[in-house]
């Protein structure tokens, strides 16, 4: 992706809430629990604050990375209230016209007013230069860091094939060792940006609190970030037709967690699934301790040491880079 500077002497734009985590650590659910907040548009995956315009946007995501173009249209149907194909019409004037990312930010806010926009697009962690380009285009943002305990989020990844979804330069790790690498990655960027952010507009939430104990973990986060709390926010399963839960199309896929409504219900178990795997001994030494720095215990007191394994010495050495919008 490309993170230039392009047009920081443009006013910045009115405050946003950006979900900051990797893929398959519980953003669908935040989001939508976010969603039911009234004075909160919680849309789904924008995939717009790494590029400077929204022609670089369109030329990254072609071929079969053009389903990372589908939140912002289906944030569009939801604003304009038509279907799939007028989005997509409306979408590419945008285009053609080459508004910035953030010109198209302030367009998306403006329709919004006077709620406020949730951004929720796992991608922005991979890079750090992204998360910043959050503080030049957006004044006062407020930063929800949602952690997952690795070994949930490295098997999710992996059962789910995001490997090979994934808008990323070519390399050769296993769909493991990338979804270790890119938790890895991205929790280092995410506590390495919010050094520079006043506390009182950042808050770290872990998904197996937010699952088991949902009302209480909201509230603590609402407090924090001076967000009133909404009793509806703990019920993500209801009203879902107007949480953008579905795809473009009746048939189509939606964005984010496609389980999530199969589901229907916050199941704690979900998050608890890491419990029944602790025996594979699959995580790098770098990888407990960034874990055990975000508040997990080390599995097995009496386990013997880890020894990093290649692809988190990498991790350390050379940044999983995503890809560039242009040379």
């Amino acid at each position: 992706m490309n993170n230039g500077n392009g047009g920081n002497s443009e006013r910045r734009n009115s405050r946003a809430i950006f979900i900051l985590s990797p893929p398959r650590s519980g953003t669908t659910l935040l989001r939508v629990m976010l969603a039911g907040h009234p004075q909160l548009f919680s849309t789904t995956e924008l995939q717009l604050l790494g590029f400077n315009t929204l022609q670089e946007r369109r030329r990254a995501f072609s071929g079969k990375y053009s389903l990372w173009l589908e939140g912002t249209l289906r944030a569009l149907m939801d604003l304009k209230q038509i279907d799939a194909d007028g989005a997509k019409a409306l979408m590419q004037q945008y285009e053609n016209e080459n508004l910035s990312t953030r010109e198209f930010y302030a367009l998306l806010q403006q329709w919004i007013a006077p709620r406020t926009l949730v951004d929720k697009s796992p991608s922005y962690v991979f890079d750090l230069e992204t998360l910043k380009k959050a503080e030049r285009d957006f004044d006062g943002a407020l930063y929800v860091h949602l952690v997952r305990h690795p070994y949930a989020m490295v098997r999710s990844f992996e059962k789910l094939h995001m490997d090979q979804a994934l808008y990323l330069h070519e390399h050769g790790f296993s769909a493991r060792e990338l979804g270790e690498l890119l938790w890895i990655i991205s929790h280092q960027n995410t506590v390495e940006f919010l050094k520079s952010v006043p506390r009182e507009r950042q808050f770290r939430m872990r998904f197996e609190d937010l699952t088991a104990s949902p009302r209480e973990a909201l509230q603590s986060m609402c407090g924090a970030l001076g967000v009133e709390f909404h009793e509806e926010m703990a019920q993500p399963y209801k009203d879902t037709g107007r949480k953008m839960t579905d795809g473009l199309y009746a048939q189509s896929t939606p964005m984010g967690d496609e389980n999530f409504l199969k589901h229907g219900e916050i199941k704690r178990s979900v998050a608890e699934q890491w419990r029944d795997v602790l025996r594979d001994d699959f995580l790098s030494e770098i990888t407990w301790e960034l874990a055990q720095s975000l508040g997990y215990e080390r599995a097995g007191a009496d386990k013997r040491p880890l020894v990093a394994h290649g692809n988190a010495r990498l991790a350390q050495q050379r940044k999983l880079r995503v890809r560039e919008a242009r040379n």
